[in-house]
């Protein structure tokens, strides 16, 4: 189901629980020690990665409603991750009641979760009724049509946006990359301001011509990047084994060295087990289908 048009946007807040906002967010101030301890673990679950314990940590010790502003947007976000509609969409009726859904992180973090789990329908009613909006709700928005393929009213968001941040931008160009319409994903690349153009931006570029089969336009960014990491360069070398041009492959993959590579203890396995992948793959040059199963494995 898939939004035609724009409507106009109510910057009015119509919502009566609203009003009880200003007391929601002051009372958070005089927080009792058990619920810091319980939104700080529901925190340090997700931040570590383990979003079905902060969920589970959520829904064990679920307090009244006048008291969880503060973890909401952080079950939100593991819901997001993990798909789980349902326990989103009951945390979006306690919200309601409670008059937090008017909080611009709550608001943020329902809208996100909804796109992200494919109710992109029900993103944009939370968004059009949001009394208060930052770059960060637009970029949702916008992350979201995308992700349901609209990248027309996704579009029309942009060109609404007052304040665009790197984060905007580089979503677009990945939505037109992805529709495969890397002369849109151009133009927005070459409207990006210098001072706000990253390694993202430049990524997903050259991830986009090479996906799309335009190898020499890859080469070209690729050439001229200021900075490289891990994904472009094996961006770069799937898209010569798609083309079946094993000797530029190999020509690339033998230019990485570790300072191409990202640095942290939490992708260094990955990056191993990624390079010897590369290099078992190489060897196999008449097989070069197995190269498509490498790239999911390293991304």
């Amino acid at each position: 189901m898939k939004a035609r048009n724009i409507p106009q946007i109510n910057m009015k807040n119509n919502n009566p629980n609203c009003q009880i906002q200003s007391s929601g967010l002051s009372s958070l101030n005089n927080i009792t020690d058990p619920l810091t301890n319980w939104s700080y673990s529901i925190k340090n679950c997700i931040s570590q990665g383990k979003l079905k314990q902060a969920l589970l940590t959520y829904t064990h010790n679920r307090v009244n409603g006048s008291s969880i502003m503060g973890v909401v947007p952080l079950v939100l976000k593991a819901c997001a991750a993990l798909s789980m509609l349902s326990l989103g969409k009951s945390l979006h009726a306690e919200s309601m009641k409670s008059g937090f859904d008017c909080n611009v992180m709550v608001g943020t973090a329902l809208l996100d979760m909804y796109g992200k789990c494919g109710e992109i329908w029900s993103a944009r009613n939370v968004f059009d009724y949001m009394p208060e909006r930052n770059v960060i709700t637009w970029n949702a928005m916008v992350g979201g049509y995308i992700k349901s393929g609209d990248i027309k009213i996704a579009f029309l968001l942009f060109e609404n946006m007052s304040e665009k941040t790197i984060v905007t931008w580089n979503e677009m160009i990945y939505g037109y990359a992805r529709n495969g319409d890397m002369v849109m994903a151009r133009r927005f690349f070459n409207r990006v301001p210098d001072e706000l153009r990253n390694v993202v931006t430049w990524s997903v570029m050259v991830d986009g011509y090479a996906s799309n089969g335009d190898m020499d336009a890859a080469r070209e960014l690729f050439e001229i990047m200021p900075k490289r990491n891990f994904y472009v360069w094996s961006s770069m070398v799937s898209g010569y084994f798609k083309k079946g041009d094993v000797k530029s492959a190999k020509a690339v993959f033998d230019r990485m060295t570790t300072k191409n590579l990202p640095s942290g203890d939490n992708v260094e396995g990955t990056i191993k087990q990624s390079y010897q992948c590369l290099k078992r793959c190489l060897l196999k040059t008449y097989n070069i289908g197995d190269m498509a199963s490498c790239k999911y494995l390293w991304l």
